[in-house]
């Protein structure tokens, strides 16, 4: 592997990190970072791989099914505009791929440690709201 993919794996990492971070806070962030990890995945190459990789995990085949469950429950829906609105609100469950490409089992307690650390955040913020 070139040593430029291998950079860009490790700023992957620290991007997903950083969106794990700002789940909790507030979702527009995290969308930010999606395009940042979306261009970094696009500057890596090695497509071939990462989507032989994606054909493997179960868990990507259950995500788009469960994409796909609301697209086709449009067939008998009476008001398209309710279901449409929810089939854009289950968009984000398309970005599980690139989610996966980006983690990596090794940093798994830098991902947890962000998204903990984000919550205490919130709870001390919260607390600091009801005692003020």
């Amino acid at each position: 592997m070139k040593q430029s993919a291998v950079r860009l794996q490790a700023v992957n990492s620290w991007v997903l990190a950083a969106l794990f971070f700002f789940i909790p806070l507030s979702v527009a962030p995290a969308y930010i970072l999606t395009g940042v990890l979306l261009v970094l995945f696009v500057a890596e190459g090695r497509f071939g791989e990462k989507f032989s990789t994606l054909r493997k995990e179960p868990l990507t085949w259950i995500f788009a099914a469960y994409f796909f469950i609301f697209v086709a429950s449009l067939l008998w829906t009476e008001d398209m505009e309710w279901g449409a609105r929810m089939v854009r609100r289950q968009m984000f469950f398309l970005l599980f791929p690139l989610y996966l490409l980006a983690a990596r089992p090794e940093h798994m307690v830098r991902y947890v440690t962000a998204f903990l650390l984000s919550m205490a955040m919130c709870e001390a913020l919260a607390y600091y709201n009801f005692l003020d």
